[in-house]
């Protein structure tokens, strides 16, 4: 079953939490739904085309299609989120709180914006 309808809506409203968690001040909370917004538009995007992909890396699915170099380059920023976001031993000390400030958090929301923008332009192009 083809889903792409589905897989673009959990994008909008993962980037709508990533857009309200800068408002609470959760930027570390931001950049993680910013990056999971751009990789379930990037999952919409295998379906328009018949294919599943499973994976965490928005930069790697951004390569198998052909991205241009600009959005490959957002792609590469947001997937240093996916996991330095949430987990704390991905630091020498302190927790993900401490570290991510809310331009990390507004950048992160304008790379996914414009990864869904890509793909939005990319599953009408099939």
């Amino acid at each position: 079953m083809r889903r792409i309808e589905d897989w673009l809506r959990q994008a909008e409203a993962a980037l709508n939490n990533a857009k309200k968690n800068i408002q609470f001040e959760d930027y570390w909370v931001s950049c993680f739904m910013a990056h999971q917004a751009a990789e379930y538009a990037l999952k919409a995007v295998f379906q328009s085309l018949g294919l599943e992909r499973r994976g965490h890396s928005v930069y790697r699915f951004l390569e198998e299609l052909n991205a241009p170099e600009e959005i490959l380059n957002l792609g590469r920023r947001l997937d240093r989120h996916y996991l330095q976001s949430r987990y704390v031993n991905t630091f020498h000390e302190g927790a993900p709180i401490d570290y991510y400030t809310r331009k990390d958090a507004e950048e992160a929301v304008q790379y996914s914006e414009k990864i869904i923008q890509f793909c939005r332009k990319s599953i009408q192009g099939t």
